[in-house]
């Protein structure tokens, strides 16, 4: 089982110092999407929480992946996409009071759960 928390503010501090860098070394471009507003910018509530995922993964697996080889789909519900990892993942997701936080239970495909 992997968790972490992040504030929405250390996303949004992110995207102002490093724009398009930033979005493109951390997020698949369905994820760009996903969290694109309608202001022309992104949603750093919702990057957070993909982020906060990412790397709840990366506790539960073990493995250094590159940001951009977990995706977070936040349909109902929620999913992730590992490739070749090995694992059934199932995750929660929240944010509020500016923060987001991302829960992930992972099951090994031979079996038995890894906390």
């Amino acid at each position: 089982m992997g968790i972490d928390v992040v504030g929405v503010h250390e996303v949004q501090a992110s995207l102002d110092a490093h724009g398009r860098a930033y979005l493109e070394r951390v997020y698949t471009p369905a994820e760009q999407r996903a969290c694109a507003s309608t202001a022309g910018g992104h949603d750093a509530g919702r990057l957070a929480q993909r982020f906060a995922a990412k790397e709840a993964v990366r506790k539960v697996i073990r493995a250094d992946l590159p940001w951009t080889d977990i995706e977070v789909d936040t349909a109902t519900p929620p999913g992730l996409r590992v490739p070749d990892a090995g694992w059934s993942l199932f995750l929660s997701l929240t944010q509020a009071s500016g923060r987001a936080a991302a829960v992930v239970v992972g099951q090994q495909a031979s079996g038995g759960v890894r906390e």
